[in-house]
């Protein structure tokens, strides 16, 4: 399942969100796993940024002293947040494949605050599902 570095957050809590039949939720919750196995690396770049383009935690946030510096800290964060990542749970193939039969049969309600991340966890397990096949 490929995944962009912005959608990380919102899936991640999305998933948390869902009560799951128990084998879906098994694979679930190997998939947050992997989720939170790749968000440390991400702070720390992003982190990294912030001090490239000497940038200092304020109340308000971020303050880069210069225009110039936070238009070029955003212009990097911008391609940061659209990196892929890649998250499988292959290792887990009876897992991984009830996930993949429950989401696209599922037909139910999606509630408003996750509906964006609701159509970026389908689309990756529906890209992902037309690659294997």
């Amino acid at each position: 399942m490929k995944l962009k570095n912005s959608q990380l957050y919102p899936v991640l809590n999305y998933l948390q969100s869902l009560t799951l039949p128990a084998q879906v939720s098994r694979a679930k919750t190997k998939i947050v796993g992997k989720i939170n196995d790749i968000l440390p690396e991400l702070s720390r770049d992003e982190n990294d940024l912030i001090v490239r383009f000497n940038g200092q935690q304020v109340d308000q946030g971020v303050d880069f002293g210069t225009i110039e510096n936070r238009q070029a800290y955003q212009t990097e964060w911008d391609k940061l947040m659209n990196e892929t990542v890649i998250i499988t749970i292959s290792e887990y193939p009876t897992l991984e494949q009830a996930l993949k039969d429950y989401f696209m049969s599922y037909d139910g309600d999606i509630a408003p605050e996750y509906a964006d991340a609701f159509d970026a966890f389908y689309d990756a397990l529906e890209i992902e599902e037309n690659e294997e096949n």
